[in-house]
């Protein structure tokens, strides 16, 4: 009864570690693709200044865009 228990912990705990390494691969694989998937905007000095807000909702729908790809992944 001891050795059933004991595998069983050790079952669950392996099969924890992997999903913790596979979650943890996805995201640096994301993190390495996530120039390639979202490319930044290309923006002039005049752009820059006149368009901050304009700046502001570009990189929050990039991030939120990012927070969506990670939720589907996990």
């Amino acid at each position: 009864m001891r050795a059933t228990l004991t595998t069983i912990t050790n079952l669950v705990a392996l099969t924890a570690a992997l999903l913790f390494a596979l979650s943890v691969g996805l995201v640096v694989l994301l993190a390495i693709l996530s120039p390639v998937i979202i490319p930044p905007p290309q923006m002039t000095t005049l752009q820059l200044a006149t368009g901050k807000w304009s700046a502001v909702l570009s990189l929050l729908a990039r991030w939120l865009f990012m927070l969506a790809v990670l939720l589907a992944i996990g």
